[in-house]
């Protein structure tokens, strides 16, 4: 059985050992409720904010409690930030190395990550946005 804060150490912990080159991480991080990193200057500083987002839980058999199964589906959500003006094509190299993070990825116990797409967000002053939005899937027992 895997719960849904399983399923998130599980995906922040494969993200934290991917995202590096050598022993560096690529960028700094920001998970879900936590502030901007203190090595992260606004406009200035390359950085990643990674959260997961639940998109349904259909039912997949009926029975007495502890033999309910529940299909959790939810997608982690990378998004990218560049200061506007170090180009486009520095953001898609970071969308695309972290949609190798978990593209075709089995994490076990959860399902296959089938895709990532990328998505050009844009600008946001003073930064310019691309995501990157990884769906997967994982059984629940209730």
């Amino acid at each position: 059985m895997t719960t849904a804060a399983e399923a998130e150490q599980i995906i922040l912990r494969h993200w934290l050992d991917n995202w590096v080159i050598g022993s560096q991480a690529r960028t700094p991080t920001a998970f879900e409720e936590e502030q901007i990193p203190n090595d992260v200057s606004v406009g200035e500083t390359e950085w990643a904010y990674v959260f997961i987002q639940d998109i349904g839980s259909p039912q997949q058999t009926l029975g007495i409690p502890g033999n309910r199964r529940f299909l959790r589906k939810a997608q982690v959500n990378v998004n990218l930030y560049v200061p506007q003006g170090r180009g486009i094509r520095v953001a898609l190299d970071l969308a695309h190395e972290a949609r190798t993070i978990f593209e075709g990825v089995r994490l076990s116990p959860l399902k296959n990550f089938k895709r990532a797409d990328i998505v050009r967000v844009g600008p946001k002053p003073p930064e310019y946005q691309v995501s990157v939005l990884c769906p997967f899937e994982y059984t629940e027992t209730k």
